[in-house]
């Protein structure tokens, strides 16, 4: 029995600071949503009047079920919400069995305590250990085993990871959206890192200054952004003023779209590095591996143009030019000379508004 949420023009204020301003959003019955957008965007906010734990200054939040299930008397019916917070909120005085126990309702001995503890990777050494006791990425699994244990028709899952090292965040992130499908439920995944909510996330919701900047499914809003403050907040993405690539700074591979526009945007993966001309020299100046590939750092040789903001680099600018970060998969030794060109030329993004980021 699946259960959609449909918020409309959800307002909310906490004293002078509107926090939600006019809020439509439409989640899924069934599928992982995901609310992304930076700090104080209102996800939060917009999570806790979903949960009912805060009520909206204006606006409703209603919980269609799918055509299974579409009896009057099911309408009528809140759905059962399982939520974990961003401080977690586990009883401290509880071991990991009581806190999913105390919910279950059941006797530890009919095994369904340990299975579920089981479920979310909980190893069966820390069952009777309290939050204190537990690490920062089982003290995650516990919450979520609380939250499942209520059955929920509705998941809400607030910054997940966002206290974890980055060596446990996909190893969560495969639980919980393992967990999700096992338990046929609606999640609402919030998260300020884009790359959670493109792991996990069928549909996503991008809220800026407490509206829906872009709602849509998670590939549509990556590929096609409404505007540059999504492109930024769906991803790094390197900013070209199109002088730069008139006077052959930037090569292309294609034919550019034609705009009115003073930049054009690209993500860091259509930028490669090639031979360099006369015109499009630049200078490697730091070359740092990732897990694929590398994170380079290029000097503008010629500072005659406007800076190209991407990808943060160590320094905004030098002294010998302006700079740009890119990821490459080839390896570019620091002080070399190299070229830049633009690959996959259908998918540059171009807006006709600034970035408010």
């Amino acid at each position: 029995m699946a259960v959609g949420v449909q918020c409309r023009d959800v307002s909310k204020r906490f004293g002078a600071a509107r926090v939600l301003n006019g809020v439509d959003w439409t989640a899924r019955a069934g599928v992982v949503s995901g609310l992304v957008g930076v700090s104080a965007a209102g996800k939060t906010s917009l999570l806790r009047i979903i949960a009912g734990l805060d009520r909206a200054d204006s606006g409703t939040v209603e919980f269609p079920r799918d055509e299974v299930s579409q009896t009057e008397a099911a309408k009528a019916q809140s759905p059962r919400i399982g939520m974990t917070f961003q401080n977690l909120s586990l009883w401290p005085h509880l071991t990991a069995r009581q806190h999913v126990a105390s919910v279950l309702r059941v006797a530890a001995r009919d095994g369904a305590v340990e299975a579920l503890l089981a479920e979310v990777g909980l190893p069966a050494s820390t069952f009777d250990r309290r939050p204190a006791e537990l690490s920062g990425g089982e003290g995650q699994r516990l919450a979520l085993a609380r939250a499942l244990a209520v059955k929920p028709e509705l998941l809400l899952l607030d910054e997940p990871l966002a206290q974890l090292d980055t060596p446990w965040r996909d190893e969560l992130l495969s639980v919980i959206q393992t967990a999700a499908l096992r338990h046929a439920t609606t999640t609402i995944y919030v998260s300020h890192a884009w790359r959670e909510v493109a792991a996990i996330c069928d549909d996503v919701a991008v809220l800026v200054d407490g509206r829906v900047a872009q709602a849509g499914s998670t590939d549509e809003v990556f590929k096609s952004p409404a505007n540059e403050t999504v492109a930024r907040l769906t991803g790094p993405v390197v900013g070209l003023p199109r002088a730069a690539i008139n006077a052959g700074q930037v090569s292309l591979v294609g034919n550019l779209p034609v705009s009115s526009g003073e930049s054009i945007f690209v993500r860091p993966q259509q930028v490669r590095l090639v031979e360099p001309t006369e015109a499009n020299r630049w200078r490697v100046a730091e070359a740092r591996p990732l897990d694929v590939g590398w994170q380079v750092t290029l000097e503008q040789v010629d500072a005659s143009v406007a800076n190209l903001s991407g990808v943060p680099a160590s320094k905004a600018a030098s002294d010998s030019g302006f700079r740009i970060g890119i990821r490459s998969p080839q390896h570019a030794p620091v002080g070399n000379l190299v070229g830049l060109a633009i690959v996959d030329w259908e998918r540059v993004l171009q807006f006709g508004e600034r970035s408010i980021l």
